[in-house]
């Protein structure tokens, strides 16, 4: 405006040296405004970097998290295998040792018990006709056989109760 004014009153000089001032001040003023788009593109990026870190933390913590979700999950999984592999193996050597008491009740029953009462029902059979002497005598392998019975039951009876 100085320089105007000047340039007005016919005075180029003056005109021309309020013109340069000007001039100047409009070259700072830029500068100025530069500066402070500079630090404000700055103090964007800052904010910008600041929110991806804190974003990128985030997602590794999120990541992390889910890692130990699914190794939890596994793991849970692996352990119900185990547990549910024994229980079977379990039941199956339960059933083998059923199957085996099964058998050996069988063979006593139809090895040591029989034997004894066969023995007990071929005597009486022969008891039938027979004199006093040999009364005696199969009298005697009567109460044989029958404490041999005896005695093979008592076996069996611990067996049974197990």
């Amino acid at each position: 405006m100085l320089g105007q004014i000047a340039q007005i009153r016919n005075n180029p000089t003056l005109a021309a040296h309020n013109f340069e001032l000007a001039l100047e001040q409009s070259k700072q003023n830029l500068d100025e405004v530069t500066q402070v788009g500079n630090v404000s593109a700055q103090v964007r990026v800052k904010d910008v970097q600041g929110l991806y870190y804190k974003n990128l933390l985030a997602f590794k913590r999120e990541q992390l998290w889910l890692w130990f979700i699914i190794a939890l999950a596994v793991l849970t999984v692996i352990v119900i295998g185990i547990f549910y592999r024994a229980s079977r193996q379990k039941r199956h050597y339960e059933k083998l040792l059923y199957s085996a008491q099964k058998q050996e009740l069988a063979f006593i029953n139809s090895h040591e018990v029989r034997k004894h009462v066969a023995n007990i029902m071929g005597l009486l059979d022969l008891m039938k006709d027979i004199t006093d002497a040999e009364f005696l005598k199969s009298k005697k392998y009567l109460l044989y056989s029958t404490e041999q019975l005896d005695i093979a039951l008592r076996n069996v009876s611990p067996k049974l109760s197990d």
